[in-house]
């Protein structure tokens, strides 16, 4: 029988993860067939691969002969291309290619810059494979048709041969170990390897770092920390076994935009059995699961604190290590992989050979395809290169079409920042980087160009010199390349290259002063005698006169711009110390940014935008800034404008405040967006000073500044997720505090024998506020045999509702006023857990800096804080599965995402409401009975400009309608900048042609009594978005009014809609704004319709919903603690077993009779194969088995047992099989007879003896609504 023939098609056949990959299944698929296999190698072949080619029977590998390449791809059965971005591979694809049969496997992760995934390679071929479950859930795949996914894709992990780790055996060593596998190259691995590992505080750690790269630089990096000899670098090693050997971590942090897919080095480790330590960066993060065969952290604090927790738990650390070997033998190995792989190969050769053109669907013609690339940029074969690498790069990265397609200076000189900041993988020179192409397309005047951007940016300015001046000579005509090489060159003292170049500068644009300028001071330095420059400063005139004169006219902010511009350097130190300094900043402080600009003085505000730039190259730059400051805020400049300002030290702190000053209100379109991005820079940008140099005194006072003044509550007004914000502002913070001295890490003593879980409850106060009516539910109907409750509060006043939550306590403390002593006091109380009930995420309060302490064995918090809280402090972030879908929601945490049933939310008010103090009526208002009244307690913030357009297209499409605001409210701020809120939208009202009159204001509601007085004379309750309200809506629903809300992709913009949807008034939620501005009008124009829901909200509320139900939320969060404290603290301490927590290492039922780790570990292990190929009958076939074998188990165990095991182990296994995708799989014969006889059992109802046992089998079988077959019987609370 004839032997079928694969042609592998690979970059470069060399010792990396693609190459072991193919070699491995290779390997292993010749097992399972009469398969052949033939390599060609677009680069010349590493001679080691060559050998381990052949060790696998693979002799003949092609490179370079095009003749016996073309050969090889017409006699080939299936021809099977490893893929990732390189231009050597895009040059093959491109090529005229004979027909064949072609499956593409990605080894990389495929979203992050230059590796990405594009359409048209799923097009080119027959069938296209990820290598991992991250690079499957990408767009590129599940963006497909469905039909198309299913015939055409799907995912074989990369696989290693564990035969290379043959004969494994651990062997005794003295030092703690932590072993780095793979590429030493910051493209892969994270930039601050040495100075975290440095960190680590192990008495005998030693860090074992093998693969090739910069190990010299690395070396040289421990050197300076004075901790050389914790690091031993031993280059590339072929026997990996040895070193394995030798492991007690796998400590691999890669960078964050790194490419990795399966990793076959993790597998490796894994099937050894030395737990790993990972960032959630890059496809890595899908092999390992977290705290079950390793940890993935998200933070460099948390990568330390995991790998001391380790070297102090070597228990923890053989468990994982236990998990780690059973999953690995489960999922991964070329052996798996292979049995996957034919079955693909088996397909694709029952398919005729085809031709193909890569960008050319099979089937059409070139006549049939849209403009391309070549057609817009001209098509010029000498700009092929950067053509290709534009095409390689899709979507992620349109600073280099922009950078060659755009008429637009500002845009052009911002896509060249943006290049030129490219980071280490998109600038690289040997992973389809910008130096990749450019050496490969060496007469692409582009790519030139580009990477002399890179090499500036990184300092390498001889090179860059020379790639500017190539682009030139290779005909790169825009005369921006001139001025680049004209500021290097006057860097580097090379006047006369400088004058070259700025003579070009100004021949093509005579106008434009930053090169004048730079000439200008190119013949000073060679022409000036320093005496001679006294002629050009300007004298200040009567500064007192000119002071007075526009403090009594605050608009006429001009004369004193003009002061800052008229002043050479050497005086505004002195001016800005003396009268125009106090006159700036008491202008500042009285809200001038946001008076009006004349239209007369647009032009002199852009002229100075264009005079601030980064770096500050303007000779004004300084003079500028201070005259732009009094015009607008500093997001309102370029992007990364700030970053190597030479600030003087006189301005030094009011640049910082500058730079972190909250906006007062946002006025524009699009600002609330813009702000957001400009924030997450700045952060980004101060988090890698501060981080990056942590003994350097100035960027310890930027922490301390930041610490005290940066506020990120207009970060909330975005639909964006803002999770490595807050992880980035938590870091500062953390690093701000142990700069201080302070010790945030705490080891808790081996816990007492005590009952009951000791609760701690953190509010800046229990008096009356939203966040105490948000508390109260939490604890004041918790089960007090379990639990203890102690209520920790900054301010103590004997209010009355203070009094009533201290007699729903166990104690009530105040904290004493030093952060260290209210540490101390905490710690004391010896928690388990600790619930931060206000609000960690808006300014650094001093309940936010307890928080970043360990303070409890637990910590949560939950919906008081409106996105997560970045602290890795915080263990968990409780919402609900209504506010918070998950899994969807999860990459939005820092902490782990738990949820409650519903919406998450529950409020309380236990106290007597008091009589309102205002009582508005229609006539009062100035509304007549035939109006609409549409009304908002939305909060002032939250009323950004794009929802004040919202509002004024409803008023005027509702002619005969009113809006009133109640925006003020007291919670947020003691006082808010109306005036300018306030004129704004007066003035969007007269955009659509609604009066002003028809906008009434109503002043600060001092208690609840008033706002619901307020709300009696409305119609239609107006909620915000995209940040939605909680408590804002209670007073509607109260009062019956119909809501208008939106549906929002965040918790904070989905509270509403959650509310909503647990109210069973669904018909209130749109989706976009489109929707919302109908359903007003509709709610609006339909009396009847009003009347029908108001009816409808009164009834739901008289049933009490789920968002007043405080003693079934506070059983629902009992029954969460006990989960969360049995899946933290499982088997740890025996004295937990007294608590009602799922009791696992209690169990005294014969052991063949309870499912091992083994058996749950199989469930996992089939239950992630399932999803990721359901179409695997063997798996499927496995998973019957395996739910008929937990079906039994729950119909034989002893009552007094059901619960300990469904809160234990046994439990968790339980529910991942209730939750997999193996659920929806149609049941067999058997099966359904099954089922009827479980269903006839639980149907007699739950008095029935062993009813619970037959409900646990059946919902294995089919979905169960508990709340429907528990009527009449008393099922277990912990079973819901």
């Amino acid at each position: 029988m004839n032997s079928i023939e694969i042609v592998h098609v690979i970059q470069h056949l060399c010792g990396g993860g693609a190459s072991r990959s193919l070699l491995a299944t290779a390997k292993y698929i010749s097992k399972l067939g009469q398969f052949s296999h033939r390599i060609i190698s677009l680069l010349p072949p590493d001679p080691q691969a060559v050998e381990l080619a052949k060790q696998v029977g693979i002799k003949d590998i092609i490179s370079g002969d095009r003749t016996a390449i073309l050969d090889a791809l017409s006699s080939a059965d299936l021809v099977k291309v490893h893929f990732w971005n390189n231009p050597e591979l895009y040059d093959f694809l491109r090529s005229d290619l004979p027909p064949m049969r072609l499956l593409f496997w990605f080894h990389v992760s495929g979203d992050r810059p230059p590796q990405i995934i594009p359409k048209e390679a799923i097009d080119f071929c027959d069938f296209a494979l990820a290598s991992s479950p991250y690079t499957y859930q990408l767009p590129v795949f599940q963006n497909l048709p469905e039909t198309v996914r299913v015939e055409k894709t799907g995912m074989v992990y990369d696989s290693t041969d564990f035969d290379r780790l043959a004969g494994f055996n651990p062997q005794p060593h003295d030092t703690f170990n932590v072993g780095y596998i793979g590429m030493v190259s910051f493209e892969k691995m994270h930039p601050n390897y040495i100075s975290m590992s440095a960190k680590i505080e192990i008495p005998t750690v030693r860090f074992i770092v093998c693969g090739n790269g910069i190990q010299q630089y690395l070396q040289q990096q421990a050197e300076k920390l004075g901790v050389a000899s914790r690091f031993e670098f031993r280059g590339y090693v072929e026997n990996i076994r040895s070193v394995l050997e030798i492991l007690d971590i796998f400590g691999y942090p890669l960078c964050e935009d790194n490419y990795s897919t399966a990793e076959l080095v993790l597998q490796e480790a894994l099937f050894a059995g030395i737990p790993p330590v990972i960032f959630a960066y890059g496809g890595a993060q899908c092999s390992v699961i977290d705290n079950y065969t390793g940890f993935v952290v998200r933070s460099e604090l948390e990568y330390k604190q995991a790998i001391e927790f380790l070297y102090h738990h070597p228990a923890e650390r053989e468990r994982l290590a236990r998990n780690a070997r059973e999953y690995a033998r489960q999922i991964f190995g070329a052996e798996n992989a292979a049995k996957k792989l034919e079955k693909i190969y088996q397909k694709l050769l029952n398919a005729p050979k085809q031709s193909r053109h890569w960008g050319i669907p099979r089937g059409s013609s070139l006549l049939e395809q849209p403009l391309s690339l070549n057609d817009v940029s001209g098509g010029l074969h000498q700009y092929a290169g950067s053509r290709y690498l534009i095409e390689a790069l899709g979507e992620t990265a349109p600073q280099f079409l922009t950078s060659i397609n755009s008429d637009n200076l500002e845009e052009l000189f911002e896509s060249d920042r943006q290049i030129a900041e490219s980071s280490d993988l998109l600038s690289s020179i040997g992973s389809g980087g910008i130096l990749h192409y450019r050496n490969y397309y060496d007469k692409d005047a582009f790519l030139r160009f580009w990477s002399a951007l890179v090499l500036q940016q990184r300092g390498r300015s001889d090179r860059a010199i020379a790639e500017f001046s190539e682009a030139i000579a290779l005909g790169f005509t825009h005369w921006r390349v001139h001025w680049y090489l004209a500021q290097l060159a006057a860097k580097t003292n090379d006047f006369s290259l400088a004058r070259q170049a700025l003579q070009k500068v100004s021949e093509t644009v005579p106008d434009f002063n930053p090169a004048r300028e730079l000439l200008s001071r190119l013949q000073e330095n060679t022409q000036v005698s320093p005496s001679s420059s006294a002629s050009v400063s300007t004298q200040i005139s009567r500064p007192n006169q000119i002071a007075q004169s526009i403090a009594n006219l605050p608009n006429n902010r001009y004369q004193l711009a003009q002061q800052w511009l008229s002043l050479p350097g050497d005086r505004l130190e002195n001016a800005y110390q003396g009268e125009l300094g106090k006159l700036q900043r008491s202008l500042l402080q009285n809200g001038i940014q946001y008076q009006p600009i004349a239209e007369s003085e647009y032009s002199f505000v852009e002229r100075l935008r264009n005079q601030i730039t980064p770096g500050f190259t303007h000779p004004k730059a300084i003079q500028s800034l201070l005259a732009f400051m009094l015009y607008q805020r500093a997001d309102r400049l370029a992007s990364g404008w700030y970053e190597g300002a030479p600030i003087p030290k006189w301005l030094f702190q009011d640049f910082l405040n500058y730079l972190i000053a909250a906006p007062e209100v946002f006025l524009d379109l699009g600002e609330t967006e813009n702000y957001s991005h400009y924030w997450q820079d700045l952060v980004n940008y101060l988090h890698d000073k501060i981080l990056s140099n942590p003994e350097i005194s100035i960027w310890q006072e930027v922490a301390q500044l930041f610490a005290q003044k940066a506020n990120f509550v207009p970060a909330y007004f975005t639909r964006e997720n803002l999770r490595s914000l807050y992880s980035q502002r938590a870091d500062i913070l953390v690093f701000n505090l142990q700069n201080k001295g302070h010790q945030l890490d705490y080891e808790f003593p081996s816990r007492p024998d005590r009952q009951r879980l000791r609760l701690g409850i953190i509010k800046e106060h229990f008096q009356p506020q939203t966040e105490t009516y948000l508390a109260l539910p939490i604890f004041e109907d918790l089960d007090r045999e379990e639990f203890e409750v102690i209520l920790y509060a900054f301010h103590i006043s004997g209010d009355p509702l203070e009094r009533y939550s201290q007699q729903h306590c166990d104690r009530l403390v105040k904290l004493p006023q030093e952060l260290q002593k209210q540490v101390q006091t905490i710690r004391t109380d010896d928690l388990d857990f600790v619930w931060f009930a206000s609000n960690l995420t808006a300014i650094n309060k001093p309940i936010v800096q307890l928080a970043l302490h360990r303070l409890a064995r637990v910590q949560v918090t939950s919906l008081a804080s409106p996105t997560t809280t970045g602290m890795t402090s915080i263990d968990y972030y409780i919402a609900g599965h209504l506010s918070a879908p998950s899994p969807t929601f999860r990459q939005q945490y820092c902490e782990q995402l738990v949820t409650l049933e519903g919406s998450g939310l529950c409020f309380s008010f236990p106290l007597p409401a008091t009589s309102p103090t205002v009582r508005p009526t229609r006539q009062s208002l100035g509304i007549t009975d035939e109006d609409i009244v549409f009304i908002s307690g939305a909060n002032f913030y939250k009323i950004i400009p794009e929802l004040r357009e919202t509002w004024a297209k409803i008023l005027a499409d509702v002619p005969h309608s009113k809006l009133i605001l109640y925006p003020f409210n007291p919670n947020w701020e003691p006082s808010y900048p109306a005036q300018p809120f306030v004129k704004d939208l007066y003035q969007v009202l007269a955009r659509y042609g609604v009066d002003r009159d028809r906008l009434i204001f109503l002043k600060t509601l001092p208690t609840i009594a008033d706002i619901q007085t307020s709300l009696s004379v409305a119609d239609i309750y107006l909620d915000s978005y995209p940040y939605s309200g909680a408590t804002s809506l209670l007073d509607p629903f109260q009062l019956a009014l119909p809501v208008v809300a939106m549906d929002g992709e965040t918790l904070r913009g989905k509270q509403a809609a959650a509310l909503l949807r647990e109210l069973g008034m669904n018909e209130f939620i749109a989706t976009n704004e489109s929707e919302y501005i109908e359903l007003a009008i509709r709610l609006a124009n339909r009396r009847e319709l009003r009347q029908q829901y108001r009816d409808r909200i009164w009834e739901k509320m008289q049933a009490t919903p789920p968002f007043f139900d405080r003693k079934n939320f506070g059983q629902k969060v009992g029954q969460l603690l006990h989960e969360l404290w049995q899946k933290q603290f499982a088997g740890v301490n025996d004295s937990t077993s007294t608590v009602g927590v799922g009791q696992t290492q209690a169990v005294t039922t014969d052991a063949n009779e309870v499912p091992t780790q083994k058996f749950l570990n199989r469930l996992l292990g089939c239950a992630n194969l399932y999803y990721i190929d359901p179409s695997d009958r063997n798996i499927v076939a496995e998973l019957r088995e395996i739910r008929r074998q937990m079906a039994e188990f729950w119909l034989n165990t002893p009552a007094d047992l059901i619960e300990g095991f469904y809160k234990g182990n046994v439990g968790q296994g339980y529910k991942t099989l209730l939750e997999s995708e193996f659920k929806h799989e149609q049941l067999t014969p058997e099966e359904s007879e099954f089922c009827d006889r479980l269903l006839q059992v639980v149907q007699q109802g739950f008095n029935t003896p062993n009813a619970l046992n037959y409900l646990l089998a059946l919902k294995l079988y089919r979905e169960v609504n508990l709340s429907e077959w528990s009527r009449g019987s008393q099922l277990p609370q912990w079973l819901f």
